[in-house]
């Protein structure tokens, strides 16, 4: 993620860490681009609900291979990155990340 790799990377975090800021920026390239093909079939579905049957497989399978990459992608984020977030940085770095990722776009309040 744009706001916590820059950080552990100049924190100078293990190399078991930078090598996982890599795998998880290749991997948020890979779901924006499954989610961009994605889109226009769930844009298809939405504006032609009939043809459900002729998109039943391709909708099944790109939801098949989302799901597989999210969820080794957030496994991998929940299991390294999130502990690494206090081992390695201070708590006002902490604090700036928790603060620009509330004011990205999308982002709501909790």
């Amino acid at each position: 993620d744009y706001a916590i790799a820059p950080k552990l990377r100049t924190a100078g975090a293990p190399d078991v860490v930078q090598q996982a800021l890599e795998v998880i920026g290749h991997q948020h390239s890979d779901l924006q681009a499954m989610i961009g093909r994605m889109a226009s079939t769930w844009r298809t579905l939405a504006e032609q609900p009939e043809r459900l049957p002729e998109l039943a497989s391709r909708l099944a399978s790109g939801t098949a291979r989302l799901s597989a990459v999210l969820e080794a992608h957030l496994a991998l984020e929940e299991e390294l990155l999130v502990p690494a977030l206090g081992l390695h940085l201070p708590p006002e770095t902490r604090a700036l990340i928790a603060q620009e990722l509330r004011l990205r776009p999308g982002a709501q309040e909790r």
